[in-house]
């Protein structure tokens, strides 16, 4: 037995002894220990507790504080720890907190102990703006829920940020007062390069200080759109050198050339198969050979009928096939357009059984699975009077678990279960 139960332990010695006419008996006898486990057999002392050695307990703590038990030898738990001791708070103050070993800081008895000091917090929140305001606590403080209003990168654009969110750009653009942009509110730039002619068509970004270089400029533009014959990049150069003469501004078209584009695309990785040109590449027209969903058919078809330039996934290809496959009550046809599961109604008419998903459930048979009947089953319970309202299934209707009450006579009701 453990030595902080506080009871009398016992353990017993057997012994065989012969009596004066010659039999063997075997003789048990019981040796009792103290409640602290330090002394057999304790003879009782004048006003001592029956069972008690008399000395110090010195048994370990429930709590685990390490402080043994200072009271002589008792039965029962210890109680709890009185030595004092000092922790400091949960806040920044750090400041002493005294109390008895074995309570927490508001004399309770110690569960998970609480070294709050009952000031305000006062730590600095993850925005580096605010403190928190809750009293002093254990953890970490809350996320700073303080509403902004703030303003957006390319400045178009205000609306209320939580304190801390987005990400803080200095914004300063020539003629205008700096701003601190703070989030990207979606609008097209539409600030002017440094021509004065084309505007920036990207999405809201930091702005420059000074209008940024046009990228048309003939300072940027070296080669045709494809990249394989190089312009002049003055009207000085040597023309010999160059496919294309020099361009004088930047409202000066860019050459174009016979040769194959041959850029990828960026949804499938296709090469443009169309000539050197101006702008985003065409759709991809390679054609490409798909199964539709229920696999029965393929189709040939563009690749861009396919492949789509905002997600990796392809798009799915539907044939009007209805589904042949019986559903999970084994009645009825799924026959759902192109449906995914199609393949085993193929399996059933050649005596193959679906393969089990959990216990007797089938593929696609389970709550919620494309092959789930939801149909009504409606056929009448054990009791007669009412119908199953569960979906179509295999198998026999559970017990009705409608309940009524029914009087039988004066005062007297029978609760009767259907």
């Amino acid at each position: 037995m453990s030595r902080m139960s506080g009871q009398t332990r016992s353990h017993s010695i057997k012994l065989l002894v012969r009596s004066f006419d010659g039999n063997e008996l075997i003789v048990e006898r019981i040796y009792r220990r103290c409640f602290c486990n330090s002394m057999a057999e304790p003879k009782r002392a004048r006003l001592s507790t029956p069972h008690s050695c008399g000395s110090s307990c010195s048994r370990p703590r429930e709590s685990g504080c390490g402080h043994p038990c200072t009271l002589r030898c008792h039965p029962g738990p210890c109680p709890p720890c009185q030595v004092m001791t000092q922790s400091v708070c949960y806040c920044p103050r750090q400041q002493n907190l005294t109390f008895h070993c074995g309570t927490d800081g508001r004399n309770k008895l110690k569960g998970p102990r609480n070294l709050s000091c009952g000031n305000i917090c006062q730590r600095s929140l993850d925005c580096g703006k605010h403190t928190c305001g809750r009293v002093c606590h254990d953890g970490a403080c809350d996320s700073c829920d303080i509403m902004e209003s703030s303003r957006c990168w390319c400045g178009k654009s205000n609306k209320e940020v939580r304190c801390g969110d987005g990400e803080e750009v200095q914004c300063f653009v020539e003629g205008e007062s700096p701003w601190i942009g703070r989030f990207g509110c979606g609008k097209t730039c539409e600030r002017f390069f440094e021509c004065g002619t084309h505007i920036c068509e990207e999405l809201c970004h930091p702005p420059s200080s000074e209008p940024a270089v046009c990228p048309r400029s003939p300072s940027k533009v070296g080669h045709c759109p494809c990249g394989k014959n190089s312009i002049a990049p003055s009207p000085s150069s040597d023309p010999s050198q160059y496919t294309f003469v020099a361009r004088i501004d930047c409202s000066d078209p860019i050459p174009t050339c016979d040769a194959i584009c041959s850029k990828p695309h960026l949804a499938c990785g296709h090469l443009c198969s169309t000539t050197c040109h101006t702008g985003p590449c065409p759709p991809c027209s390679v054609e490409i050979i798909r199964p539709c969903r229920c696999g029965g058919t393929t189709r040939s078809l563009p690749c861009y009928m396919v492949h789509s330039t905002s997600t990796s996934e392809e798009r799915e290809i539907l044939c009007e096939k209805p589904c042949q496959a019986l559903r999970a009550c084994g009645k009825h046809q799924c026959r759902r357009i192109c449906c995914p599961l199609a393949s085993l109604s193929i399996s059933t008419r050649k005596g193959k059984k679906r393969a089990p998903v959990n216990g007797n459930i089938g593929v696609g048979e389970e709550q919620g699975g494309l092959h789930e009947c939801d149909l009504i089953c409606g056929k009448a319970l054990s009791c007669g009077n009412h119908k199953c309202e569960l979906k179509d299934h295999k198998g026999p209707c559970p017990s009705c678990l409608r309940s009524s009450f029914e009087e039988v006579g004066v005062g007297i009701r029978l609760w009767i279960t259907d």
